[in-house]
């Protein structure tokens, strides 16, 4: 409603206007000019518009007033200048939402009816407009030659502002072209220029370019310098666009030190941003990144999510530069996840937006040459050609005598050829075949001993004798006339065994389902030792127990391990202690569990002691499955350490279990 009303304000200030701004009255010339008063307005909502669009907020606004001026325009006789000039504003709303191919009609377009003259404004800033949808998409000789157009428009006109904004983005294209030393000293100078004039916009963008080459010539502290003046100054102005670039910028910084982890902390706080501004270029950027770091950290299936999602938007935008290594990236992925047929996919995808994209800067230079050809080197090449004409004529002479042995040479070689083909094909082909019949196999087999590792782990939770002492309890609560504890006990009972069987439907339980069946593990066994046992579970509260998944049942025998082997042989008064933590580390998650009983060297004594020999098969079988599925065969992923007092005299034991890689922790 606001914006319809302010349209027909705006419509209404156009008809009370002179009626054509025109220099005539009747048929006689005015004797001097009419008040520009139309023009004015036209001039105010170009100002309007620009003041909308440096903000990339509201950009919706912006196409508000860009249709305001073509329609007012047409109403005081200046459709022209006003279409153009809409036109204009379309261009570069279009090129912040990414549509590219629309941005440069709409500024081809303003060039054309309002850019002729290489000395006006409107030729610089179009030029400005066209150097940065160039860069963009990829074509740089156009982007730079567009820049430079700009630039010299700009110096020649004494705009040193808008000159300096230019430096910026040639400094850019020889970033891009792995230029350093020319980006340095560009950006150098466009930085003094701007400090003098103190425009912090400007000067932001300045500092996190310069930030880039450092970056590449690896003097990592002068560059997270550099990046955070740069956001400190994006912060500041409220720009969230330029925010998420400097986060972009500090986790390429780390990447390029391998320090993925912090790498992947500033693109998640760019994604956000990035997703709220709707610009599908930059935030496949900064998908691409987060695929990137996650295929360095080889954590491949977030690698794919993030890579998919950045190729459809890339795709949209038509956002060649990002599309080819959004490419690259995916075919290794697919490549590391052995989907051989996938990666090649890929790869071919990459390797032609690779050879689009230097196909496009060859066609250019070849342009550049053919007309440097025809003005400085004309009568040259018409020598050129007479002479190069007479040779093939004397080669074409000589090539007839021996025409017929080149033909023989070529059908005897592509017979060859062809054969030499076919057989390294079907050679080709029966490898392939074999390699995915025994990757079924394997992948067969390895279900299989987890299926079977699963049952036992099962089967070793439901132990039928602690089900029968459970049981046992029961009967003996009931028949002394106990049935409120009976229940409690019936109860509870019930709820392990629930849980128990729910968590064995799936290789994956969330954390906070195995630490439930814990709760209730340890409450039976409270029960069974008269409350002589204390619990405590700790989570670190940078792990959220619903977002984690872990192999499911491989708790509880350490904790019957605790109980049964440690604190059952407990001497005196001192109450029996259970400790179960859950904690990170990198990508790793470690839990930790802590008894203060008799410790393993007085409980293995004891065992010997025996006259019936129990062996905890639990263990066993959970350490198995744990190396089956995380695929780990060397390091450690059970480790038991024995307490000890000030003494030296045992106090307990300490379990650690360390899921490295497994499962994908984003903290």
């Amino acid at each position: 409603m606001l914006k319809f009303l302010l349209f027909t304000t705006l419509i209404g200030l156009a008809c009370t206007c002179p009626a054509g701004a025109q220099n005539t009255v009747g048929s006689r010339e005015a004797p001097f000019p009419l008040p520009p008063f139309g023009r004015e307005k036209i001039l105010e909502l170009d100002s309007v518009c620009e003041a909308i669009t440096l903000t990339r907020n509201n950009l919706d606004s912006a196409l508000f007033y860009a249709d305001s001026l073509k329609i007012i325009g047409r109403m005081i006789g200046m459709e022209e200048e006003g279409t153009a000039l809409a036109e204009k504003h379309y261009g570069v709303v279009n090129r912040h939402r990414g549509k590219y191919n629309e941005a440069l009609e709409n500024i081809s377009y303003y060039l054309q009816h309002l850019g002729a003259d290489t000395s006006s404004f409107h030729f610089a800033e179009g030029n400005y407009q066209l150097g940065v949808i160039y860069q963009f998409t990829g074509n740089y000789i156009k982007s730079l030659d567009a820049y430079w157009k700009a630039y010299n428009s700009f110096y020649t006109q004494g705009n040193h502002l808008y000159a300096a904004h230019t430096l910026v983005g040639i400094g850019s294209i020889y970033k891009k072209q792995k230029q350093w030393n020319q980006a340095q000293s560009t950006y150098e100078k466009a930085l003094e220029i701007l400090e003098d004039l103190d425009d912090q916009n400007a000067v932001g963008a300045a500092l996190s370019n310069l930030g880039d080459v450092f970056v590449e010539i690896k003097d990592y502290s002068r560059a997270e310098d550099f990046y955070h003046r740069a956001l400190a100054i994006s912060i500041r102005l409220n720009q969230d666009y330029h925010v998420a670039d400097d986060y972009d910028d500090l986790g390429n910084m780390f990447g390029f030190q391998e320090k993925y982890p912090q790498a992947l902390t500033e693109y998640f706080k760019a994604l956000p941003i990035r997703r709220k501004n709707g610009n599908p270029m930059s935030t496949a950027q900064t998908l691409l990144n987060i695929g990137v770091a996650y295929v360095k950290m080889k954590r491949f299936e977030s690698a794919e999510r993030y890579l998919a999602e950045g190729l459809q938007l890339a795709a949209e935008a038509d956002a060649t530069p990002v599309l080819e290594d959004l490419y690259k990236y995916m075919s290794k992925v697919y490549a590391e996840k052995k989907h051989f047929e996938k990666a090649l996919e890929y790869h071919h995808n990459y390797v032609t937006v690779k050879d689009s994209l230097m196909g496009r800067d060859v066609e250019k230079q070849l342009n550049e040459l053919q007309i440097m050809y025809e003005t400085n080197e004309k009568d040259n090449q018409i020598a050129l050609m007479a002479k190069e004409k007479e040779l093939h004529e004397q080669e074409m002479m000589r090539q007839k005598a021996t025409q017929k042995f080149y033909i023989f040479a070529f059908i005897a070689a592509l017979i060859t050829g062809i054969l030499v083909y076919y057989v390294y094909r079907q050679r080709l082909r029966n490898q392939k075949s074999i390699a995915l019949k025994n990757e079924e196999l394997n992948r067969e087999k390895f279900r299989n001993e987890l299926r079977d590792l699963e049952m036992k782990a099962l089967r070793a939770q439901i132990n039928p004798h602690f089900i029968f002492n459970c049981m046992n309890s029961i009967n003996q609560l009931i028949l002394s006339g106990n049935t409120g504890d009976a229940s409690i006990y019936l109860g509870k009972l019930s709820i392990m065994i629930r849980l128990i069987l729910e968590n064995s439907e799936t290789p994956e339980v969330m954390l906070s389902s195995e630490l439930r069946l814990m709760k209730a593990y340890i409450e039976l066994e409270q029960l069974r030792f008269k409350n002589a046992i204390d619990y405590q579970c700790m989570v670190s509260p940078q792990l959220d127990p619903d977002d984690i998944y872990i192999p499911s049942m491989i708790l509880q025998p350490f904790l019957e391990n605790a109980i049964w082997h440690g604190l059952n042989h407990k001497k005196g008064e001192e109450r029996g202690s259970i400790l179960l933590s859950v904690d990170y580390s990198e990508d790793a998650l470690i839990f930790k569990i802590e008894d203060n009983g008799v410790g393993r060297e007085h409980s293995n004594r004891l065992k010997k002691q025996r006259t019936v020999k129990q062996s905890s098969m639990g263990l066993k079988i959970t350490e198995d499955r744990l190396r089956l599925i995380t695929r780990n065969t060397s390091t450690p992923i059970i480790r038991f350490e024995d307490l000890r007092n000030s003494d030296g005299a045992p106090c307990g034991t300490r379990v650690l279990i360390e899921l490295s890689n497994y499962p994908d922790i984003a903290v």
